[in-house]
């Protein structure tokens, strides 16, 4: 088809064209802006565009960014609507996922959060990795408001696989272990005795329980002490031949294998998200067998997650999971070739700084999106790129962070000594100063400096708490006690200034019997494994065996597949002498 093109559309076009030009131009002038140091007026210019809503999704990025330098959260009721000013906005909400203003820590969720992991969970088509992670995150605000019926449900909708098989743990003295090719790997019969990494005999075992986190924790089931190697398998129906996304998540490095075919592996130990490491894998008609080698030598977690899913990321329908051996087809193919999906945000942002080198926001949420998966190398080197652009607070801040999980002491030093020269007049600052003045324990000063900062900056959970110690070194009573009340009424989700209140009714006002209530009332509306341990010791103290127990077996209900509650129970039976009450525990677990 030939096109014609008028006078009329000639100047349509350029029309366009200058606008999405006058867009880019003004973002890059806001970061002129923030490179001068000039952040209240760039603040101010992305506020009235935010307002009238003629912002683009570098705008609303770059405001975020300041918001957050600036130690403050979005104040909006529907971020996901703000942000959805781009057709994809997914991956912009992966690589902000742990801002306050988006999805934050784990625990009760605020109502602008809680609308936003809500929209994520009901959008339709959306995007199915960051609903089962909406699912997970939703799953932990209902078990911290002690909703117990319901929390399990949500995990259950993150579509991961549950029923494992498990043996181990092999040798990995200094991440020896994870090309060995230990036995388990090539043989799946239950019968077959293998030698651990201490020459005990071990073999393939089903837990009791099985985890329904969706995240497995290895250490529920095997205990690999410094280091160790440790495989679990399960077995795959599938009721046609189907072409699928395996998609994992993991803490230590990982391999996985789809009927003997190695389709994942990961030699360096990272603390990864969900779907963070996916590949493209066959299933046959019929039973299928999946088995995932873990290890961990240098970092304390220990856990994988993995789901099969469509190229949607929804969990592929028709399938079925179970635990037991299986006659399956081995995948005899020779081609060793393992084809790897990109991380969606990843690639999406990589594409972007192609198209637009210039545009720094695509380099901090690049940089963000590597920090959320532990690729520390990779967010250090895209920040290094931005910073050739652009030489700014924010950027070597983000910076910063990556050094701190790098532990590179001499990269941080240098970002620490910028920012007492060069910023003095931000948050940042503030903190350093804070940190640097409790070293010293110079305690008046450092008073006077938090009142500073949170008269410049707004208070906050931190400053509460910043304030709450300061006041303990000075040893001022009546102060911190007037303190903790406010932060409690301010933060009454907060398990911090609901323990510091506990405290203040057992060892201020020495009323035990007021701090056992505060903390059952708190309770009765939280979860809090810690806080619950607290009261647990009052019961015990004050002769109320019945009711210490009571709260003991409630953790074993709630997480039948960790040891941790049954050990705690176990130990309160030997220190109480109720030896035939442990020896039963032990013999039902």
């Amino acid at each position: 088809m030939k096109y014609i093109i008028t006078k009329k559309s000639t100047i349509l076009f350029f029309l366009f064209f200058n606008i999405i030009n006058l867009h880019a131009q003004t973002n890059n002038e806001i970061w002129k802006l923030i490179e001068n140091k000039n952040r209240a007026e760039a603040r101010k210019i992305l506020e009235k565009k935010l307002n009238n809503k003629s912002y683009t999704i570098d705008d609303f990025v770059t405001f975020q960014l300041l918001e957050e330098f600036n130690g403050k959260n979005l104040d909006f009721k529907n971020v996901y609507k703000l942000i959805s000013k781009n057709d994809n906005p997914y991956p912009y909400i992966f690589a902000l996922w742990d801002s306050e203003s988006f999805v934050g820590s784990y625990g009760i969720k605020s109502t602008q959060q809680y609308n936003l992991i809500d929209e994520l969970i009901n959008q339709n088509p959306g995007n199915g990795s960051l609903r089962a992670a909406s699912h997970y995150v939703h799953g932990f605000h209902l078990l911290k408001k002690n909703q117990i019926s319901e929390f399990r449900n949500e995990f259950m909708k993150m579509g991961s696989i549950s029923n494992w098989q498990f043996v181990g743990p092999f040798n990995n003295i200094s991440g020896s272990g994870f090309n060995k090719n230990y036995d388990p790997i090539n043989d799946p019969s239950n019968n077959t005795i293998f030698l651990s990494k201490n020459n005990a005999p071990i073999k393939w075992f089903t837990p009791e329980v099985p985890s329904n986190e969706g995240w497995i924790n290895i250490n529920n089931f095997i205990s690999t002490g410094d280091a160790g190697i440790v495989y679990a398998q399960t077995f795959v129906n599938s009721p046609n031949e189907c072409d699928v996304y395996l998609c994992s998540g993991f803490a230590g490095n990982i391999k996985i294998w789809v009927n003997d075919k190695l389709v994942i592996s990961e030699q360096e130990e990272r603390i990864t998200e969900l779907d963070s490491y996916n590949a493209f894998c066959h299933l046959n008609k019929g039973e299928n067998r999946i088995v995932v080698q873990s290890g961990r030598d240098e970092i304390d977690n220990h856990n994988f997650i993995v789901r099969i899913t469509d190229d949607k990321y929804e969990p592929y329908p028709g399938l079925t999971f179970d635990s037991k051996p299986k006659e399956y087809k081995k995948n005899k193919s020779t081609n060793s070739e393992v084809k790897i999906i990109p991380h969606f945000a990843e690639e999406f942002f990589k594409n972007k700084i192609k198209i637009e080198p210039n545009n720094i926001t695509n380099y901090i949420l690049l940089n963000k999106v590597y920090i959320r998966n532990r690729k520390l190398f990779e967010a250090r080197k895209i920040l290094e790129q931005g910073l050739k652009l652009y030489q700014n607070a924010i950027l070597k801040v983000e910076l910063g962070l990556c050094y701190i999980k790098e532990n590179n002491q001499v990269g941080l030093s240098e970002i620490t000594e910028y920012i007492k020269e060069e910023e003095k007049e931000s948050i940042i600052y503030y903190d350093l100063l804070i940190n640097d003045l409790k070293s010293e324990k110079k305690n008046q000063e450092l008073l006077d400096t938090i009142n500073s900062k949170t008269k410049i900056f707004g208070e906050s959970e931190s400053t509460f708490s910043e304030l709450i110690n300061v006041n303990i070194a000075l040893n001022d009573v009546p102060k911190l006690i007037k303190l903790v009340e406010e932060a409690h009424r301010k933060y009454p989700n907060s398990e911090l200034f609901a323990n510091y209140m506990y405290n203040i009714y057992k060892n201020v006002e020495k009323d035990i019997n007021v701090a056992t209530s505060f903390m059952e009332n708190y309770l009765s509306n939280h979860y809090s494994f810690g806080l619950k341990k607290l009261l647990i010791s009052d019961y015990f103290q004050n002769n109320n065996s019945r009711k210490a127990y009571n709260k003991l077996k409630e953790n074993i209900e709630i997480f039948p597949y960790d040891p941790e509650p049954k050990l705690a129970l176990l130990k309160e039976y030997i220190t109480q002498q109720k030896y035939n009450e442990g020896y039963e525990l032990i013999k039902s677990h």
